[in-house]
């Protein structure tokens, strides 16, 4: 579908960086703390006019949260490649100088990751190092929504987004995955 789209859009390809700052959110998160993280990414943007377009962007994305009391002191390291597909409309606000507000899903498959500490968060027991994804730990999907507010300097882009996910990532948890990113990117 996307590249049908692009027979009648205009396209660009669009490289992102961003510093990532995720957490856990939801009623079994108390005790959880941000996570400082990266993000590095390349995208196409399908503008079908001045104002709106659409940007799938595919990141490797640093994504976690630590968690902390008396019994426990764990730090999740999530590494997903995580998709957006966001639709996003462009307002001029001055001569080569854009606003962009951006919104829509997003996808990610957990790839690898540690889980450093001991304790124990949502039942499970952290004896150290661990794997972050499989048997009795973090699901590898996660989904949810990105949203995006920007500026566009020419071909260069800064902004900040959000993505509040919408699978837990344990199956008997209340908790979901949270990302705050600021970004800089240039479209070609």
């Amino acid at each position: 579908a996307l590249v049908s789209v692009g027979s009648f859009a205009q396209v660009s390809p669009v490289v992102k960086g961003s510093l990532n700052l995720s957490n856990y959110y939801g009623g079994d998160s108390d005790g959880s703390k941000t996570l400082v993280g990266g993000r590095f990414g390349f995208g196409i943007e399908y503008q079908f006019n001045d104002l709106v377009s659409l940007q799938p962007t595919l990141y490797l994305s640093h994504k976690g949260a630590k968690y902390g009391n008396d019994n426990a002191n764990v730090k999740f390291h999530e590494w997903y490649l995580d998709m957006p597909i966001d639709v996003q409309l462009r307002f001029n606000i001055a001569d080569n100088t854009n606003l962009t507000v951006a919104a829509g899903p997003y996808i990610a498959y957990g790839i690898f990751g540690k889980t450093k500490g001991t304790g124990a968060f949502l039942g499970n027991e952290y004896p150290g190092d661990v794997d972050t994804f499989g048997d009795n730990r973090l699901k590898r999907f996660d989904a949810g929504l990105n949203f995006e507010l920007g500026f566009e300097f020419g071909k260069f882009l800064v902004g900040g987004s959000y993505e509040l996910g919408l699978v837990k990532p344990y199956s008997d948890s209340k908790c979901y995955n949270s990302n705050f990113s600021i970004n800089v990117g240039y479209k070609f």
